[in-house]
């Protein structure tokens, strides 16, 4: 064997087992299917990208429950500080006061993991049915948090009653039930 075909097997195995990784964290979540889609504005009305809630029901009764995943893909780079900073005005807008510093540490530690993104990029935040939330920039895994409450605070970004988007909860929410 000569010493390019070493090479090139190590890197298959490599892969091999890169994607066996991937499969295996993948399996222990139902299949969820893409339930709803909505254009992502900045300021209204630059759309930056498009949001998709992904369930394995589409037509459960809590639009929100575990699982699910809500994915966000960017048509144009964002830095990272400018996503962590807006998470943090928003769960403090959609929050009381009390559920806020009751749970504000665990919120900057997961705001703080989002990074600079380019065109292509996309954030998945992942709900499992374990009450894991997960933070995911294209097929890395950024950060995970545990609890419910957590989850369901952190979603009301752009799920709670003061949310980024009023038409994209709407958009995301209101074609689930068909």
């Amino acid at each position: 064997m000569t010493k390019w075909s070493l090479v090139a097997l190590a890197l298959l195995t490599w892969h091999d087992i890169a994607m066996a990784d991937q499969s295996v964290l993948a399996s222990n979540e139902p299949v969820l299917q893409t339930c709803t889609s909505a254009p992502v504005k900045a300021l209204r009305f630059f759309e930056v990208g498009e949001a998709r809630l992904a369930r394995n029901n589409c037509q459960a009764d809590d639009l929100l429950s575990p699982p699910l995943k809500l994915t966000f893909a960017y048509d144009r780079a964002i830095p990272g500080n400018a996503m962590s900073k807006a998470a943090m005005v928003m769960l403090q807008r959609n929050l009381s006061e009390s559920q806020f510093n009751e749970l504000a540490p665990r919120l900057r530690a997961f705001s703080s993991a989002y990074r600079d993104i380019d065109q292509g990029d996309a954030y998945h935040i992942q709900l499992s049915a374990n009450g894991e939330v997960s933070l995911w920039l294209n097929e890395e895994r950024l950060k995970t948090e545990q609890g419910l409450e957590f989850a369901r605070a952190y979603m009301s970004i752009w799920f709670g009653p003061r949310p980024y988007s009023e038409d994209l909860k709407q958009s995301l929410l209101a074609q689930s039930t068909r």
